[in-house]
């Protein structure tokens, strides 16, 4: 079943996540979470690639909005996460074998 990826509801985890996140590597694990969350729910390579790109986007915003405070630099390792993963040749097999 595919269900759809509710971008705002997305958007609200994820600020909440990396707001209180320690570091490059606790960003990278609520990525990860989130995109195996979508992967299990079947959603398609397609609509993840879509999804991916529109976070890039959000994070980066985000990022903006807060520099110069202490949860800028959560935006920015969730941005570079997010951009590696999407230069990624077959990420979606990496994801889903790590």
């Amino acid at each position: 079943m595919n269900k759809p990826i509710i971008f705002d509801n997305e958007t609200k985890r994820i600020d909440f996540d990396l707001q209180r996140a320690h570091g490059y590597m606790d960003c990278e694990r609520i990525i990860i979470y989130n995109l195996r969350k979508h992967m299990s729910n079947e959603v398609s390579t397609f609509d993840m690639e879509r999804y991916l790109k529109k976070m890039l986007r959000y994070v980066e915003d985000k990022e903006v909005i807060n520099r110069g405070n202490s949860v800028c630099a959560n935006y920015k390792y969730a941005a570079g996460f997010i951009n590696t993963i999407i230069a990624t040749p077959c990420w979606h097999s990496w994801l889903k074998g790590s």
